[in-house]
């Protein structure tokens, strides 16, 4: 009887430190971490012992787990928290439920994983441990922020926050401020989360507590800047971030810091360096997926190759039983012919049964090899999509070439802008000589010529008329070049309308008649007369370029519940319904190239957007356009 119990010790000590060779590897070599554990398993049902059954169930599921063959590692899982359920040890049931709730978690299955999770927090109380009582607060919240439950979640991390201060627990402190920080990221609330993430900045060692986070630290703040449309400070913690990334390199980090990029280009508008940007972070995101899926096939050929080995054993075993039985068979054939039958009989049942396992054995590594074949061919597929989406970047990118070259040209007018501005300065001032001269003609014929005066009026009348038309178009280039950004000018829309058409006169000239239909009523509008007059300029211009050859504008204004429309038609072309969704997108133009930048529209469309107003369109090839401009107004 005593020898019976030493060798139990030993089978439990080898089993002990199985286990220990298990956890010792793994981080290092997951494939012989497996393989300590499942010897563990074996020789721990080989005693009957439930506890170190459990134990190694554990092990196992956690090795399954992290290959990511979750199904195998929830039955191990399972199987472990049932014996710590019938033993009643509260404290390793807690933790299998929370690593069984953690698989679910990120397999997606929020409402099994926060069950799990919901067990842990109960079991937490039961034992009054408050850093396990911490994560289950912790999962619970990650289920409902993954759910849209933000409020709910929010409440978790403050509290799970609450009692790691109370623990003195600063690597979890962190962690719950980094998820309230991405709870109000995702509720677009960034002026929190920056009040968050700045708390994390200014008040912990990063870098002594876990460098990791460092870099996650800036990406995220970085983010929350671009929420809030700053610029400025989302570049400069983009940078923080890659400097971090190169003292503390993290792959996936690297790939959403390049993305972040992407978004600062695009809000600053510089879309070739944003497109650049974009193709870095899609080469990096394609590599890092590639690596992912060589990897996951690496976890599968582990398993794979495991589970071929248990089959080989089998075999093995087998064989050996065939050996075994024909040494006996060879001893017993002195004992009787009946007795080598029956022998006989039971060798062909056991090879007969052997075959059948190994029969079956095959044809389950026959389905494997096709799953690995699949896997394959969905590899190639991949790189196929990945090819496509290379071709679509860098048709993306010569469309942005295109782009720029308009935007350059979009430059140039606004550059004829600002000349036009300094030209009707230039020509005022000899206007008004003119006009000076022309009083004082006025003023010595009456004194000394009045007999002459009748004959010359007509001719000082013709110059006043010229010099007045002069002022006009003098006046109008102002208007169309001012450049302020105020937005609480008192502006005429009629007076805007007039200078338009001056401006436009050598467009209209002899070929269009404008017929103008404008409100009794006297009003004005809030807003910058410069943009209006560009965005009412816009407007006549396309109209004039629509009509071909004789035609006629129209201008009708309206005053009514508080709101002043203006309505311009034209008896021009017209304009498709395949056109019309697309007029006011930037870029987009009908005529031909060199003679259109396709940014008018826009540009009116963003105009009257500043000024709380409304642009629609109605049009009909061949029968004309009319565009209806509504925009809230201030009655005198």
């Amino acid at each position: 009887m005593a020898a019976v119990q030493d060798t139990l010790l030993t089978d439990e000590g080898q089993i002990r430190e199985q286990l220990r060779l298990a956890e010792d590897l793994f981080n290092s070599d997951i494939r012989q971490s497996l393989i300590h554990a499942r010897q563990a398993l074996d020789d721990a049902n080989a005693i009957h012992s439930e506890l170190l059954i459990a134990e190694s169930e554990i092990m196992v599921g956690k090795c399954f787990d992290y290959l990511g063959a979750n199904i195998e590692a929830l039955e191990n899982l399972k199987h472990a928290l049932a014996i710590y359920d019938s033993l009643d040890m509260v404290s390793q049931k807690a933790y299998a439920l929370r690593l069984i709730g953690n698989i679910y978690y990120y397999a997606g299955e929020h409402s099994l994983a926060l069950e799990y999770y919901y067990e842990v927090h109960r079991n937490s109380i039961a034992l009054n441990d408050t850093s396990l009582m911490i994560h289950a607060m912790i999962g619970m919240g990650s289920v409902n922020g993954n759910t849209s439950k933000y409020d709910s979640a929010i409440l978790l991390f403050q509290d799970a926050l609450r009692l790691s201060r109370a623990i003195g627990d600063k690597a979890t402190e962190v962690q719950c401020l980094f998820f309230i920080g991405d709870v109000y990221i995702e509720l677009k609330k960034p002026e929190s989360a920056l009040a968050i993430f700045n708390e994390v900045e200014k008040g912990y060692d990063l870098e002594k507590i876990n460098s990791k986070y460092l870099s996650s630290l800036y990406n995220s703040k970085t983010f929350a800047y671009i929420l809030e449309r700053n610029a400025d400070s989302a570049r400069f913690y983009n940078t923080k971030t890659s400097e971090t990334l190169r003292k503390y390199p993290r792959s996936a980090i690297q790939t959403y810091c390049l993305l972040n990029k992407f978004r600062i280009d695009t809000l600053e508008r510089d879309y070739l360096s944003a497109i650049k940007s974009y193709m870095s972070y899609n080469r990096l995101s394609d590599s890092i997926n590639m690596e992912s899926l060589k990897y996951q096939l690496a976890n599968f050929e582990i398993v794979y190759e495991l589970e071929k080995k248990e089959r080989e054993i089998d075999r093995l075993t087998h064989e050996n039983i065939l050996k075994d039985l024909s040494i006996k068979q060879k001893k017993i054939i002195n004992y009787g012919s009946g007795a080598i039958v029956i022998m006989l009989f039971i060798v062909v049942f056991l090879i007969f049964r052997s075959e059948r396992k190994i029969r079956l054995k095959n044809i389950e590594l026959q389905g494997q090899r096709e799953e690995l074949a699949a896997t394959n061919d969905e590899l190639s597929a991949t790189n196929e999509d990945l090819c496509q989406q290379r071709e679509k970047l860098e048709s993306a990118l010569d469309r942005l070439n295109k782009a720029q070259e308009q935007l350059i040209q979009a430059e140039k007018m606004a550059s004829l802008g600002i000349m036009a501005a300094g030209v009707a300065h230039e020509i005022n001032n000899p206007l008004n000589f003119i006009q000076g001269s022309i009083e004082g003609v006025e003023d010595f014929l009456r004194d000394n010529c009045e007999e002459k005066e009748g004959e010359i009026k007509p001719l000082l009348d013709g110059m006043k008329e010229g010099v007045r038309r002069a002022d006009a178009i003098v006046t109008s280039l102002n208007s169309y070049s001012r450049r302020d950004d105020c937005m609480s000018s008192n502006c005429n829309i009629h007076s805007i309308l007039d200078n338009c058409l001056v401006i436009i006169n050598n467009l209209i000239r002899n070929r269009i008649e404008v017929k103008k239909d404008y409100s009794e009523i006297p009003f004005t509008i809030k807003g910058n007369e410069g943009r209006l007059h560009q965005a009412f300029l816009n407007i006549l211009v396309n109209a004039c370029h629509a009509i071909t050859g004789n035609g006629e504008i129209s201008i009708k204004t309206i005053v009514g519940n508080n709101v002043f429309s203006i309505i311009i038609s034209d008896t021009g072309c017209g304009i498709s319904e395949d056109h019309l969704p697309k007029i006011l997108d930037p870029f987009f133009t009908t005529k031909n190239p060199g003679q259109g930048t396709g940014l008018g529209l826009s540009i009116t469309y963003n105009i009257i957007k500043e000024h709380k107003g409304l642009i629609k369109f109605k049009s009909e090839i061949g029968q004309g356009t009319d565009v209806t401009v509504s925009i809230p107004l201030n009655k005198i």
